[in-house]
């Protein structure tokens, strides 16, 4: 059995009961400040590493920039970069451009024997042929061809063409379609 006497007044107590409180509050307080101090340490340990880290990486990039491998390999990578310009460069020309190696051999299909070709230009949209013809015969059947040729929107043949029966020299002038 426990007797407890208590002779002290009861504001004393109460001082003593506050004091205790005070006491524990001081002992958490310093707890909480204590691990805050361990938790900025260690972030201050973590970015130490890491700025260590950092600047070992960059060390080793500006040795591995200045290599001789690296250098070959920048020249490489330029003179890849200039070609591939290049090559787009004249793929978009040659989409642009018509290709008239077609028209070209198909024009001459449609050249019948007694015509001799002098010129042969083709300009966009513009063919201009010109030559001799042995007979005129020959001429109007050239002339007919290219006529009904569907890549034509139209064939200029000037009255010239057909004064002279034999060694005619001629000249048309087609727009295409």
């Amino acid at each position: 059995m426990n007797i407890s006497i208590n002779f002290l007044p009861t504001e004393r107590r109460e001082e003593i009961k506050n004091l205790k409180y005070i006491g524990v509050v001081m002992r958490v307080g310093v707890m909480a400040v204590l691990a805050l101090c361990v938790f900025v340490t260690f972030l201050g340990l973590i970015r130490y590493t890491i700025n260590i880290e950092k600047d070992f990486v960059e060390s080793e990039i500006l040795r591995f920039e200045n290599s001789k491998e690296y250098q070959q390999t920048k020249v490489a990578q330029d003179s890849l970069r200039e070609y591939s310009y290049s090559a787009k460069t004249i793929k978009s020309g040659l989409k642009q451009k018509r290709n008239f190696t077609g028209l070209i051999s198909q024009i001459s299909e449609m050249i019948p024997d007694g015509i001799i070709l002098n010129k042969l230009s083709v300009d966009n949209k513009n063919v201009v042929l010109s030559g001799v013809a042995l007979e005129r015969k020959s001429l109007l059947i050239l002339e007919q061809r290219l006529m009904e040729d569907q890549r034509f929107k139209s064939v200029d043949s000037p009255i010239s063409n057909f004064v002279s029966e034999t060694n005619a020299e001629f000249s048309f002038k087609m727009e295409l379609k």
